[in-house]
């Protein structure tokens, strides 16, 4: 329902530092071939040094704003969507089951359809992974199911 030109899904279990959505959208802005941005993240192997606070890590990440790293799939947490592509792909399968291997699918139709997937260096979001999911049931059969459907 929303109209805007970008969409953003963020999962409950994260944590936003200055200037990650501008930072995001400003590389999608600059290159239409962008569909598909993650942030650096904790997720991405992006972990601050021991003792320095996730907020100074995030600042210190700024000199890499409008540098990107290709990458083959968008990761779930959070994740910058061109609506024109999105209106062109279509939504997530549904035949997925809630939490695995959806955004992958979906990477993969925007990757076939030409369009690049990256992660904004210069943009930071902390993600605690698996919260949302401890309160679920059969996270192993969930991942199982989704897997074979991927596959």
């Amino acid at each position: 329902l929303a109209e805007a030109p970008y969409l953003c899904i963020l999962n409950n279990d994260t944590v936003v530092f200055a200037g990650w959505l501008e930072e995001m959208i400003a590389l999608a802005e600059a290159d239409e071939t962008i569909a598909m941005v993650n942030p650096s993240s904790n997720t991405s192997g992006e972990v601050p040094p021991a003792g320095m606070p996730a907020e100074a890590y995030a600042a210190s990440l700024r000199r890499h704003a409008g540098e990107t790293q290709e990458l083959s799939n968008c990761r779930g947490f959070c994740m910058l969507l061109r609506r024109a592509v999105v209106e062109r792909a279509g939504f997530f399968d549904e035949a997925y089951d809630l939490g695995y291997f959806e955004e992958t699918d979906y990477s993969r139709k925007i990757s076939r359809l030409g369009f690049r997937i990256v992660r904004a260096k210069g943009a930071y979001v902390h993600h605690a992974e698996r919260a949302s999911f401890k309160r679920l049931d059969r996270a192993d059969a969930r991942f199982g199911r989704n897997e074979r459907i991927f596959n």
